[in-house]
């Protein structure tokens, strides 16, 4: 699914890609693709999250892949930042997410 387009587009994806790996063993896995710091998946990614997290209840064979690898600091301010990985965690644990190492507790990150 490629995170920078309009949240209809993000969610027809989403729902190809959920059908898809339903139905062919070959596809492993869903994810979010795109860049991590562009304006449209940082304003919509809560939304984003909403669509997996609902698709997964119709589909809950189906694997989620997240990842936050490209975000590093100085790209967002450190609160966006966990909440982003706060939100991929509502997702009921994804089978695979991928973090970096935080330059930050997270603590630091509310004030």
């Amino acid at each position: 699914m490629f995170r920078s387009t309009p949240k209809e587009l993000v969610f027809a994806q989403a729902l190809f890609g959920f059908e898809l790996a339903s139905a062919d063993p070959r596809v492993v896995a869903i994810n979010l693709v795109g860049e991590e710091d562009e304006h449209t998946s940082m304003t919509d990614y809560a939304d984003h999250m909403r669509i997996v997290g609902y698709l997964r209840t119709l589909y809950p064979k189906v694997r989620v892949s997240l990842h936050a690898g490209e975000l590093a600091p100085g790209l967002v301010p450190p609160e966006r930042f966990m909440a982003r990985i706060d939100a991929a965690e509502l997702l009921e644990r994804p089978e695979e997410m991928v973090v970096p190492r935080l330059p930050f507790r997270r603590h630091e990150a509310a004030h």
